[in-house]
């Protein structure tokens, strides 16, 4: 009987000293990626949504920021009465992610050359407007494009000061598959 007290009176105490960690949390910062423009490439916009989808969850699995779906950020555009097509300039896009309160927003062009198609990304500080880094992807199919998406997630976090370890973190979640086109 001393025991069985002795235990849920120590426990009682370390509840009541240790300090609660995810109330001192610090929140993570909002990311979010519009749908991406498309120029010279013949990619359906159902396939341009699937790419923004392995773009989002890519990001979301690093864990480092609040990355809002692209039906929630259309609603969120919606009611800010923001057009999602004005994403075609990075004044455009700092606007948009300050609406929304974002501290980072990703801005995508998706083209074709030659026999691939590139995905270009840059982030942008929303505060400052300044471009934190910018990556070029090649990919040929949306099952290629979706294989390379954590890899290239990991490089852009890697120049805006993730370093080494948030580049293997990236590495080491693959995005799923959510739709398919055929």
């Amino acid at each position: 009987m001393k025991q069985v007290l002795l235990i849920t009176a120590l426990a009682l105490w370390t509840m009541a000293v240790r300090p609660v960690h995810s109330q001192q949390a610090q929140p993570k910062p909002i990311l979010v990626v519009p749908p991406f423009e498309k120029r010279g490439t013949n990619l359906e916009p159902a396939e341009l949504g699937n790419l923004q989808d392995y773009l989002i969850h890519a990001f979301n699995n690093t864990r480092r920021f609040q990355v809002p779906d692209r039906d929630a950020l259309a609603l969120l555009a919606q009611e800010h009465q923001f057009q999602l097509s004005d994403r075609a300039d990075d004044a455009k896009s700092v606007e948009m992610g300050r609406m929304l309160n974002a501290n980072y927003i990703v801005r995508v062009i998706v083209m074709h050359d030659g026999e691939v198609n590139l995905l270009m990304a840059w982030i942008l500080d929303v505060n400052t407007a300044y471009v934190l880094s910018a990556e070029t992807m090649e990919f040929t199919t949306q099952r290629d494009a979706r294989s390379k998406m954590a890899d290239f997630v990991g490089k852009i976090l890697e120049r805006i000061g993730g370093g080494e370890a948030a580049l293997k973190e990236a590495r080491t979640i693959k995005a799923e598959p959510l739709l398919t086109v055929s």
